[in-house]
């Protein structure tokens, strides 16, 4: 590679897509890589990414674009690196009111300058995007996910599942109730179409000396909500989500899983906190949508988390069951 390249660290994460740490000409970078293999899925959407970042670059709390690579085969871009922690140690040795602060800016800084900008879509496109959104993120992701594990299938076959001590109508029970609501259906249909940054979970809010950072967005999620972004904080404060990734298996007797649906009591905290400062700033139908949101992404997760460790899938079909039952009893 030549004396003035060093590869510091590779960092382990979700994506298809590699990052890395490097040394170039003696100054740290953060790198982004993907390949042009497949049906070039990492590939396409590392581009997407850097489009944003590149767009976004105006503003305090994105990363500082130094430059990328271009070829058919391959895709990179450089970050500035910059000094941080994660949000989750931040959240979980810190003050309780460092992390409130931090949420409080986070909101002012993606409701200033993403959700302010709202783009013009017709009662139609907005129709035709929640319905290709329920076709390929919600019934797509679990069909994919049900093919690939038995034991996930004759699961969901129930009617009625346990979810250690509780009962909730099955996937296919509750999905039948919600689209035959025309009124669900229409408040999904009614959503603000807003820039965003997408993917908005607590790994991509780095937490660094003077505020945070937002990294790896996602700017095309179909239906582009404030609600996506927002409801990527919840999938940890209200189900979780780092503390389910933990779990190594879970038990499935019948119709009832079992599993340690652990919390923090930083996260309980946080998440009543959260949702009061978000409240404040989303009209009634908006909020009641934030646990359709939190259930998509659940579903969305739901093939990969299959592939990860397919004695875990059910903890997350379980979750998302849980969250469509809650968004549709409260409508």
């Amino acid at each position: 590679m030549g004396n003035d390249f060093e590869l510091v660290r590779v960092f382990t994460g979700g994506s298809l897509a590699r990052t890395l740490l490097v040394r170039e000409n003696g100054v740290l970078k953060v790198r982004k890589e993907a390949k042009n293999e497949g049906n070039g899925y990492a590939y396409n959407k590392l581009q997407q990414q850097a489009d944003w970042l590149k767009h976004h670059q105006r503003l305090r709390h994105v990363p500082k674009f130094l430059g990328e690579r271009h070829a058919d085969s391959y895709y990179s871009y450089d970050l500035q690196y910059y000094p941080s922690t994660s949000f989750f140690e931040s959240i979980h040795s810190k003050p309780l009111d460092d992390s409130k602060k931090r949420f409080s800016d986070v909101l002012d800084f993606c409701f200033e300058n993403f959700y302010s900008n709202e783009t013009t879509q017709t009662a139609a496109q907005k129709k035709s995007l929640v319905a290709k959104l329920l076709k390929d993120k919600l019934f797509g992701k679990v069909h994919e996910a049900l093919a690939a594990n038995g034991e996930l299938r004759e699961f969901s076959a129930h009617k009625k599942i346990h979810i250690n001590q509780d009962s909730y109508d099955n996937f296919g029970a509750i999905t039948k109730k919600i689209m035959s609501d025309p009124k669900i259906l229409g408040s999904l249909e009614s959503f603000k179409a807003t820039d965003l940054h997408g993917d908005l979970t607590i790994d991509n809010l780095l937490c660094t000396d003077d505020g945070f950072i937002l990294i790896d967005p996602n700017p095309d999620n179909i239906v582009n909500t404030p609600l996506v972004d927002l409801s990527k904080v919840l999938q940890s404060l209200h189900s979780g989500y780092e503390f389910l990734i933990e779990l190594d298996e879970c038990q499935v007797l019948g119709n009832q899983v079992i599993f340690n649906a652990q919390l923090s009591s930083q996260y309980l905290i946080l998440n009543k906190f959260f949702r009061d400062r978000v409240e404040e700033r989303l009209d009634e139908n908006e909020q009641k949508n934030l646990l359709f949101y939190e259930a998509l992404n659940y579903s969305r997760m739901l093939p990969l988390k299959q592939r990860i460790n397919d004695r875990t899938a059910p903890v997350f079909y379980a979750v998302m069951v849980k969250l469509l039952n809650e968004f549709y009893n409260q409508h």
